[in-house]
């Protein structure tokens, strides 16, 4: 089996898994450091008469912190018991940085409270109801560790405007990290316990355990083909441990530049061959390609997507 390959055809690569809710709900999550990643991921996998308009628009989306302890767009159904899940988790791992940035134990307590009662707010509005109550909540980067402990914690939500309770509850799976490998072998098969760890932040022995007696979907997929524009923190990238199937170890420095940040990538027939950027000059879009090699060409059918997806609303960079 060719791993890119089959890999490709679970994700949406291949063939469109429908609309913008059937990508977000086969992936379970999108990561979403803002409203464009999530855009970038879905495009590709989408069918064409979806836009970055129509992402934004879309019912039943929730914007929290789950997998890895990162902000990522998730289907309503799924946010509480992901966060159920992930997030006790990421608070107990996150407490010596919120410590060294004099966010405390005591401080929480008293602030997640407050944050309750006031949402709506927007992140300035719920740090300076936190002070004048009298918490003596340091500025930067405490006040974001405020805010997705609150979120981890299953109070609240990002929207557009700021931040709402999450209210929307859901349905409790039986055995939630077993649902969660199940669910991510349904997305990203064929794929192992080691690779689902790193996706989710799981510890290795409760991944391997959730997915005992787990079958990988059966996938029929002999060859990697076409070219694909995918965005920062794409899925293809960020589901597994290894991405030696897809991105050869000698370029990996072009794609992971420092403080996780991954870059777009250029995939050809399943390989990854170079980084892209992107920018408008009027109604023209400039796709700026860095290749690892020979020069790629064939990128017009995927550079007019991209431009009829984000022709009505622009990301900003």
């Amino acid at each position: 089996m060719n791993l890119s390959a089959a890999r490709m055809k679970t994700q949406g690569l291949v063939k469109p898994l429908g609309g913008v809710t059937d990508v977000v709900h086969r992936l379970v999550g999108l990561q979403a450091q803002d409203e464009w990643v999530a855009a970038y991921a879905i495009r590709p996998r989408t069918k064409p008469n979806v836009n970055a308009a129509t992402v934004s628009q879309t019912p039943g989306l929730i914007c929290t912190w789950a997998m890895r302890g990162t902000l990522h767009l998730v289907t309503a159904d799924d946010a509480a018991w992901l966060v159920n899940l992930l997030g006790p988790r990421f608070i107990a791992k996150q407490r010596g940085r919120r410590h060294q940035l004099g966010l405390t134990d005591e401080m929480l307590d008293s602030a997640l409270p407050l944050i309750r009662e006031l949402v709506p707010a927007s992140r300035a509005e719920i740090a300076k109801a936190v002070r004048k109550a009298g918490i003596d909540l340091p500025e930067g980067q405490a006040e974001a560790h405020l805010i997705s402990v609150a979120a981890m914690s299953g109070l609240i939500h990002r929207t557009t405007e700021g931040y709402e309770p999450l209210t929307h509850k859901g349905s409790e799976p039986d055995d939630p990290p077993r649902e969660l490998a199940r669910r991510y072998l349904e997305g990203y098969a064929p794929a192992e316990p080691e690779d689902f760890a790193v996706w989710s932040g799981l510890p290795l022995t409760e991944a391997r355990r959730a997915f005992a007696h787990l079958e990988q979907p059966p996938i029929r997929a002999q060859k990697a083909s076409g070219i694909r524009l995918l965005g920062h923190w794409d899925p293809f990238l960020l589901g597994y441990r290894d991405r030696s199937f897809t991105l050869d170890p000698a370029h990996a420095k072009h794609i992971q530049r420092g403080g996780g940040f991954l870059q777009p990538i250029v995939l050809v027939d399943g390989q990854v061959e170079g980084t892209w950027s992107r920018e408008w000059k009027g109604d023209q879009l400039i796709v700026n390609v860095e290749s690892f090699g020979a020069e790629i060409t064939g990128l017009e059918q995927e550079i007019a997507d991209l431009k009829r997806f984000f022709e009505r609303d622009r990301p900003p960079r």
